[in-house]
């Protein structure tokens, strides 16, 4: 039952468009006015033909795997999935290490003279050089910090476009899939899983409850639903990128028995965004053995 309070007003969350942050300033976080970096021909759009902008310094790297941030009061398990390492402290890390070099070398370049008077040319411009750098590099680390603080505090994903979401999870799950190699396919076993697989299918549970908890976490049915439709928009994104692994995670979150019972959000859900889900959960359904998708993957 959707617990949520009389809120059958739904219209103003879809008429107006989806917001994204796009710091203007910030080094890491720039949208779609970037030279765009190299895409499998597989993972062109087929309407458009074209490749998708991204940021390359923004890209998440699936290859650096770190345990995900619990909850103080989660109970301890054995089964916690190791995610990708965010993109923010990936850069943070890295400022600060640069930072850090800078620090040191003019440390080493003031142990050696006394004084301004004994800087030749060559070291004066050293200096300055150095001067500029930690300058700018603790501008950079500021703003880094910043953002850091904003996505650990008020940051909703569907702040962010959905074509970047769905990209980005392809990133993920590309990288995650290519780590397989087809030997594993043959020895994985419960009793003797493959590490390869074993966090591919980790990555599928951990993104379906991201996606379960976002849904329900608000509490009046017209924010649900505007979070529910999001979701829809990254499965229909996901189909363009040929991303069936992750799609069929997405439609596993938005097809459990809690999202299901929300009535009154599903009620404010657009009717096209109905017929989406509707068409791209028969193309994933698990009826007669995945018939439908593995005529999808054999037509091509």
């Amino acid at each position: 039952m959707d617990t949520s309070g009389d809120d059958s007003d739904c219209g103003p969350y879809f008429d107006s468009p989806l917001l994204t942050i796009s710091p203007p300033d910030s080094p890491n976080i720039k949208m779609f006015d970037v030279s765009p970096i190299p895409i499998p021909s597989n993972m062109v759009l087929p309407e458009q033909r074209t490749y998708i902008n991204i940021v390359p310094e923004g890209c998440v790297d699936p290859n650096i795997l770190i345990p995900p941030f619990l909850e103080e009061d989660s109970e301890p398990s054995d089964h916690v999935p190791r995610i990708p390492r965010s993109p923010l402290i990936t850069s943070f890390a890295s400022l600060s290490e640069k930072l850090q070099t800078a620090n040191d070398m003019m440390i080493e370049m003031g142990t050696q003279h006394k004084g301004p008077e004994e800087y030749t040319d060559d070291n004066a411009e050293a200096v300055q050089h150095l001067c500029s750098t930690i300058s700018s590099t603790q501008a950079t680390l500021g703003k880094v910090n910043n953002l850091i603080h904003l996505a650990s505090t008020t940051t909703d994903i569907t702040s962010f476009s959905s074509y970047l979401v769905a990209y980005q999870l392809t990133l993920i799950e590309s990288t995650l899939f290519q780590r397989i190699p087809p030997e594993a396919l043959l020895t994985h076993s419960p009793r003797t899983p493959h590490p390869s697989i074993v966090a591919s299918t980790d990555f599928f549970n951990y993104l379906t409850r991201i996606i379960e908890v976002s849904i329900l976490s608000p509490t009046e049915a017209s924010h649900r639903a505007q979070t529910l439709n999001y979701w829809a928009k990254i499965a229909a994104r996901l189909y363009e990128l040929n991303n069936f692994q992750t799609l069929k995670a997405v439609l596993s979150a938005t097809g459990t028995p809690p999202i299901q019972r929300l009535k009154r959000t599903w009620a404010c859900i657009p009717k096209k965004t109905l017929t989406r889900l509707e068409s791209l959960t028969e193309l994933m359904s698990e009826k007669d053995n995945y018939e439908r998708y593995r005529e999808t993957m054999v037509n091509g």
